[in-house]
């Protein structure tokens, strides 16, 4: 026990005193077993070994409580492990909420800013936002030629009354448009019908 550091204890086997633990050991170990070795804790573990006398008997048991660095050692690396895992986990779910962030909502908030510009402006040439190459770009891109097509619309619908107002302009015929009893439009014809000044029949009542 000095040499080892071990804790070494020996017992008769004909003493009544014998420990209750230590008699699965010797009943493991008179069935021919060379050894028995049990856990004691985390940290220690007891090993058995038996004596016979002159006649094959036993009769002494031998015990030697040993400290168990390969489990510690186990466990501290299972919990290192744990925390390992954990820390990654943590890192994946950060990482990809970051990358949801920046390539998802962040874009998805440009595209509503871009949306809200387009309503709120009065140049209807104005178009959204283009980023990329996915289904948000896709999205888009149809936003655009939507909006594309609104101004071109616009623009043949400006043209036409242009054009109508202006055959209304040049038109000899007096031509008066009313709205609850007070004109709203007069041609070049009125105002000569009624040698009225540019403009000067406009709100005056019919």
């Amino acid at each position: 026990s000095e040499r080892t550091r071990f804790n070494l204890q020996m017992d008769r086997l004909d003493m009544p005193s014998l420990p209750s633990d230590d008699k699965p050991a010797v009943a493991a170990l008179a069935a021919g077993a060379p050894s028995y070795v049990r856990p004691l804790s985390q940290d220690s573990m007891a090993g058995y070994a038996l004596t016979r006398d002159l006649y094959g008997t036993p009769a002494l048991i031998w015990r030697v409580d040993i400290p168990r660095p390969v489990y510690a050692s186990g466990q501290d690396t299972l919990q290192y492990l744990a925390a390992s895992l954990s820390l990654l986990a943590l890192t994946s779910v950060l990482l990809t909420l970051i990358l949801i962030v920046r390539t998802v909502l962040s874009r998805l908030h440009r595209l509503s800013d871009g949306m809200q510009a387009v309503a709120s402006s009065t140049d209807a040439s104005r178009l959204l936002p283009v980023e990329g190459g996915d289904e948000l770009s896709d999205l888009a891109r149809s936003g655009n030629a939507m909006l594309r097509s609104l101004e071109e619309a616009q623009r043949v619908q400006q043209e036409s009354e242009a054009r109508y107002r202006a055959l209304v302009q040049l038109s000899p015929d007096a031509i008066l448009v009313t709205s609850r009893g007070q004109i709203l439009f007069s041609n070049t014809g009125a105002v000569r019908l009624f040698q009225a000044e540019p403009g000067g029949l406009l709100g005056t009542a019919v």
